[in-house]
């Protein structure tokens, strides 16, 4: 493995660049003011879930985080989670159905940063949102080295929902820009070809697919040196049956994750949900995973 990116640090990114975006975008407050809601289903917003906002009132600009009157129950805050928001500078809901809020006061120039400081804190600690790619409407921007155009660009200058490779070698640069955009560099390959992301102990991987139809395959060997084999199977069942974001194959010794997204058109934001999806999937269960099927992580001992 030449090289390993660090996934913790990547998403420490991309939260600060969520919130560097957002202190603009209040400092410049439009009527229509700023949403930022969980998409649960990645299909936009849903109904009833986290969100939080900015907008201009009768009173002045404010910022908003939906409270209990607003989320569906399985969303909804314990005691624990209203004190983090408190703690956080939210205060109560000023009446029944309203929202937790904070004031932006205009003659403060940071108050922006202090708003856009609070919705990110709620979404991210409160809420739990691992990553800003689960979230519609947010618009994490970053600059582009100069020594690395956007190949978007000469396809559309709005930054399209997709675009269409003209070929693997297309395909492979479009996929470089989104991870580079997300990473803050330009992500190394590993001797395989593969732009590596280290989960713990695991590593999970980001491929290119050769091919007659263009695949971006995210994938892992999730658990090597496999020995309990009878019961694995039953495993795999549970997991292809349970988990919705990849397939699950054991190849001889080892047991397989994969995703394969279709990418003609090739469409950004997919491959960053897919990721971010796989990747916290794969954290926070390769070690059960492993326990069950009696082998061993790919970077343990």
């Amino acid at each position: 493995m030449a090289t390993r990116v660090d996934l913790a640090k990547a998403t420490e990114r991309a939260w600060r660049m969520l919130g560097h975006d957002l202190r603009h975008r209040i400092e410049d407050l439009a009527q229509d003011g700023v949403v930022l809601q969980l998409d649960s289903e990645h299909h936009g917003r849903t109904p009833g879930s986290p969100y939080v906002l900015a907008l201009r009132t009768e009173d002045g600009p404010r910022a908003e985080a939906s409270s209990n009157a607003n989320l569906h129950p399985k969303y909804h805050l314990d005691d624990k989670a209203v004190e983090a928001l408190l703690e956080l500078g939210w205060r109560e809901p000023e009446e029944v159905g309203g929202n937790f809020w904070l004031p932006i006061d205009e003659s403060d120039d940071l108050a922006p940063a202090i708003a856009a400081h609070a919705m990110v804190a709620a979404m991210r600690s409160v809420f739990g949102v691992p990553h800003p790619a689960f979230l519609a409407d947010s618009e994490v921007l970053a600059e582009p080295s100069d020594d690395h155009a956007d190949p978007f660009a000469a396809h559309h200058p709005h930054g399209p929902a997709a675009v269409f490779p003209s070929g693997r070698g297309d395909l492979k640069q479009f996929v470089e820009w989104v991870l580079t955009e997300d990473l803050g560099s330009r992500p190394e390959y590993d001797e395989d070809g593969d732009i590596p992301f280290v989960c713990g102990d695991s590593v999970v991987y980001v491929r290119v697919v050769e091919g007659d139809a263009p695949v971006v395959r995210i994938f892992s060997h999730l658990v090597r040196d496999v020995s309990q084999h009878k019961y694995a199977a039953s495993v795999v069942n549970e997991l292809n049956r349970d988990v919705e974001c990849a397939k699950f194959v054991l190849a001889g010794k080892t047991l397989v994750l994969r995703a394969d997204l279709p990418a003609y058109p090739f469409a950004p934001e997919h491959l960053r949900t897919s990721l971010a999806t796989i990747t916290s999937w794969v954290a926070g269960n390769a070690r059960d995973v492993a326990y069950q099927v009696g082998g061993r992580l790919l970077l343990e001992d």
